[in-house]
């Protein structure tokens, strides 16, 4: 299968799915390539407070609901398919994908990052409450940020006990989010072997990878590439958006600004193009 796109963008996180809706709008043709639920960590979020238009806060689950259901207004293409590397034919750019290859004049990448693990048996990471059965089960969480303490504190409403489990003196969470967690009687420990804590769910919330296996493709077929929220240098016609850019800035509104961002620049490129034919 060969399809041919002004816009095609790989990861269907706030990043990916905000660029796909700009693009559509603004009338490019444009695909949207995710290997796996669309919405990705945004999904297990569960109350997000600093999503503007919002003053209540929203789950992670239901604001994601809302960006499909404009996904699926825009009319965007959208490929279950995992993306596998990235190559430029003269001025056009071939995607391959693991359903096939995609020609695109634009490419924006929002892929995300991937979970770091720290390899005990059972470990999930970044556990959804949703698809955890928990009811009356002893879950441990080791982490000491916002997602870990989240996450505490939605396992905590109906497992028999919650622990997190810190390697450090102090939690990296925003005040607020741990107050919280407390509240609903999460146990804290500091200084920790989570190997020595007994459990029945291991969650890991230690922080995200870039080395994403498409990223580096990239870096390895288009030398001196770097990778920011912005048109790359060379190759032309290649952005970045979103976590795979911003490393520690990894909130939904700047994700879906950089996808935005990424969108109106493909665009601008495109009619710039046309205009010097």
């Amino acid at each position: 299968m060969v399809l041919n796109y002004g816009l095609a963008i790989v990861g269907g996180g706030p990043a990916g799915i905000a660029a796909a809706i700009h693009a559509s709008r603004l009338g490019l043709t444009t695909a949207l390539v995710e290997k796996n639920e669309l919405g990705g960590q945004a999904n297990i979020a569960p109350w997000i407070e600093n999503y503007p238009g919002f003053p209540d806060g929203i789950r992670g689950k239901d604001l994601i609901s809302n960006f499909k259901d404009q996904l699926a207004k825009w009319k965007v293409k959208v490929i279950s398919a995992e993306a596998v590397s990235l190559n430029l034919d003269e001025n056009v750019f071939v995607l391959k994908t693991s359903a096939g290859n995609i020609l695109a004049l634009n490419i924006i990448v929002a892929t995300g990052m991937s979970p770091k693990t720290i390899g005990i048996k059972n470990e999930i990471p970044y556990a959804d409450p949703a698809k955890t059965p928990h009811d009356g089960k002893d879950v441990l969480i080791i982490g000491s940020g916002d997602c870990a303490f989240d996450l505490a504190a939605e396992f905590a409403l109906s497992a028999k006990s919650v622990t997190i489990c810190m390697r450090g003196e102090k939690a990296s969470a925003i005040a607020r989010v741990t107050e919280r967690a407390k509240k609903r009687g999460v146990r804290i420990i500091k200084n920790s072997d989570p190997t020595k804590i007994p459990y029945d769910i291991f969650i890991s919330c230690i922080g995200k990878n870039s080395e994403v296996p498409f990223v580096q493709n990239i870096i390895k077929n288009f030398a001196g590439l770097t990778i920011s929220p912005a048109e790359a240098k060379a190759p032309k016609g290649l952005f970045f958006a979103g976590d795979i850019c911003r490393r520690r800035l990894r909130h939904i509104a700047i994700a879906a600004g950089d996808g935005i961002a990424a969108a109106q620049s493909a665009y601008e490129r495109l009619k710039k193009d046309e205009n010097n034919k």
